[in-house]
């Protein structure tokens, strides 16, 4: 079998060439406008990354910046945490529930009088 060779009419044809450029036509790569949108583009994208570093640490919910920001970790727990540790150590509770909303059926009163020890249950939201 042997590979048929093309007949004169189905040999490729060279690309023609372009017209030449007008020189009263406008520019296509005005690199003057291309320059002015890469600098708006990247001073916007700069101050844009240091607004958001800057509210991370303003807001700071993690404490990931150290004892800066508004709300470091001011939660209920913390809170009653604190409560706690500026009581004398007398007056501490005897007795720590922690846990869930499953947890928060047991009163301090009802542990007191069941197991004779004074106590405090995290899970609760009206123990101080």
């Amino acid at each position: 079998m042997s590979v048929p060779t093309p007949a004169p009419d189905d040999a490729p044809q060279p690309l023609p060439d372009p017209p030449p450029a007008d020189p009263s036509a406008p520019v296509a790569a005005d690199h003057g406008r291309a320059r002015r949108f890469l600098v708006a583009f990247a001073v916007t994208w700069t101050l844009s990354l240091v607004a958001m570093v800057a509210f991370s640490v303003y807001a700071n919910p993690w404490s990931n910046f150290g004892p800066v920001g508004v709300h470091n970790r001011q939660n209920a727990r913390w809170v009653k945490t604190q409560h706690i540790d500026a009581l004398p150590p007398a007056e501490r509770p005897q007795a720590y529930v922690l846990g869930s909303s499953s947890v928060m059926r047991f009163t301090g009163a009802s542990i007191e009088r069941e197991l004779g020890l004074t106590a405090f249950n995290y899970g609760r939201s009206e123990e101080p």
